[in-house]
Order: C-alpha cells, then structure tokens, then sequence
C-alpha cells in the first residue's frame, strides 16, 4: 500500500483487487476482542445503510483514547475521532470493526488520512452508518508490548497452544 493511512490504502487496495463494488468488512489488526461478526453482517443487512460500525461502551474517562460516535434511534449521527473526555458525544468507542457498501467505499477519498476523519464524521452527519452496539466480555488493544502479551495469555487459556499443534497439518 502507500503507507498513506486507512482511507486512502483500503481505497487503494480495493480499487487494485476490483472490489469497488462489493460489500467489504473491515478488522483493524491491532485490537482483540469477542465481536460475533456473523450477527453484525446480519444486522448491516437488515439496516440498509452503506456503512455498519461495531460499538462499545468504555468508561467515560477513557473516550480520548477511542473514536466517539453519539447514536439516535440506531443511527450515528456524530463521530469524534479520540475527541477530550468534555467534547465527546457518548462512552460508544469503535471497536474498529466496519463494513461499508459501494456507496461509502466510493465516497473514500485517494488521501493521506483515515477512515475515522474523512469519511465517518461526514456520513455521520447524514446519518448513513448503523451503529452496531454490542456487550462485550473482552476488548484489548494490543498496540503495547503488554497488552499484546496479556492478549496472548487470553488466548491461550481459551486455546491451548498444545490442542494448535496438534490440529496443524
């Protein structure tokens, strides 16, 4: 990719694999987290909109570190990108998990910005993303050697690495 950041890298991507014109699901990498993506697709389905963002609650302290969206009647109708903890319209935070339609992934510019800047803050205000709240029993960003490795610990208690093996080819 261009190394620009995700609006203009996935734009980038998807124009070069011809998957303009296709549903696309998003997962940013650097998080973990028991997100049921077959329930959230079933949910963009249902809604008709061109984008679907997974949500979750997070104290209200800790609404800079995340991006903010403020929903009425299942709509975000406000994004805030780690907005200070007095400017942000919710405790909702992106799990940075989305899915966007033709529509939405048409409407990305070829930049050097990101996904959270220049396209949901502009549909949000037409209220065209789902908001897809969901309870979530686990969430951790693993963009810290520590949380990385407690991600790893996480995991492996659900999965021991000796059951990975012996399942490999």
């Amino acid at each position: 990719t261009l190394g620009w950041e995700t609006a203009g890298d996935l734009k980038t991507i998807l124009i070069e694999k011809n998957i303009v014109n296709e549903t696309v699901i998003v997962a940013y990498v650097d998080n973990v987290t028991d997100l049921n993506m077959q329930h959230m697709l079933d949910h963009h389905r249902r809604n008709g909109l061109p984008v679907t963002l997974a949500l979750f609650e997070v104290p209200r302290e800790e609404v800079s570190s995340f991006g903010i969206a403020k929903v009425v009647d299942g709509r975000i109708v406000e994004f805030k990108e780690k907005p200070k903890v007095e400017e942000a319209p919710s405790n909702l935070a992106s799990a940075a998990y989305y899915i966007l339609e033709a529509e939405a992934v048409n409407a990305l510019p070829l930049v050097r910005d990101n996904v959270e800047h220049v396209l949901f803050p502009k549909l949000a205000r037409d209220a065209k993303i789902s908001a897809y709240v969901y309870k979530t029993k686990l969430w951790i960003d693993i963009g810290t050697l520590n949380n990385y490795k407690l991600a790893n610990r996480i995991v492996e208690e659900i999965i021991a690495p000796e059951k990975i093996q012996s399942e490999l080819p």
